[in-house]
């Protein structure tokens, strides 16, 4: 289930970087997919838990955010409290892949379903091309890849809403992951 999270990742920042020709088995014209998605509904709601980092099973506090996409049970989208929080768990990540890890240009056939979910998505806040920070934008990636699509995640939204599933939206500020106060403990 794990590789059909990190397909889609892939998918939809592929679709939405690289040439229309560049993976010949790719996976569906990324607005196919964001409709499919976001007719099932978008929900975002805030809560505070703590977690393990499923490579090591050490714990880590962190600000999540419980995202439902699709019919089905809710799963969590990870929020890191802090850029600086998520700069050491990608380094964390980065340390484990070595100095020759690329990421694969076209992934592995894989299938998506309503009611699936990804449950280590990381929002962080995006930066522009001379490295300053973006307030009211994200990068999305996730815990084992390299995928920055903060438009794929403006199409859902916007998707959602047109169909009247979306909730509500993270916070867009620069002190967004830094709030443990914000919400209650959440109960798996």
């Amino acid at each position: 289930m794990a590789n059909s999270f990190a397909f889609l990742a892939v998918a939809l920042g592929a679709a939405l970087s690289m040439p229309a020709q560049a993976c010949s088995l790719g996976a569906p014209p990324v607005t196919e997919t964001i409709a499919k998605v976001a007719s099932g509904g978008m929900l975002i709601s805030g809560q505070v838990i703590q977690a393990s980092d499923p490579d090591t099973n050490r714990p880590e506090i962190i600000r999540a955010d419980q995202i439902f996409i699709g019919e089905g049970s809710p799963r969590d989208f990870v929020i890191y409290r802090s850029p600086s929080f998520f700069e050491q768990a990608r380094k964390r990540r980065d340390e484990k892949r070595g100095p020759n890890w690329r990421p694969p240009l076209c992934p592995e056939s894989g299938t998506y379903s309503l009611g699936q979910s990804f449950e280590r998505l990381v929002l962080v806040p995006a930066t522009s091309d001379n490295g300053a920070e973006v307030t009211d934008k994200w990068s999305v990636e996730f815990w084992g890849g390299n995928v920055t699509m903060e438009r794929a995640l403006d199409l859902l939204i916007e998707e959602s809403e047109r169909k009247g599933r979306f909730q509500t939206r993270p916070p867009k500020s620069r002190q967004w992951g830094d709030c443990m106060e914000c919400g209650v403990p959440y109960v798996r």
